[in-house]
């Protein structure tokens, strides 16, 4: 089985994303009010803005960038 290429910024930025979904739907059903969607949602947007920041600075601030 082939390794996941992380230096690919489609996987790695997908990757980030559903850990956040994952993440933020857990602790909506079992923290927070149990509302499964809002937690979704809140996924979705929030890793999809971590996602393109963190892509952003890695490019911007990677050793080969320098």
């Amino acid at each position: 089985m082939a390794g996941i290429d992380l230096e690919n910024p489609w996987i790695l930025g997908a990757i980030l994303i559903i850990i956040v979904i994952v993440v933020s739907v857990g602790m909506e059903a079992f923290l927070l009010s149990g509302n499964i969607r809002e937690g979704l949602l809140r996924g979705i947007f929030g890793g999809t803005a971590f996602a393109i920041v963190y892509l952003f600075l890695r490019s911007r601030y990677s050793e080969d960038a320098l």
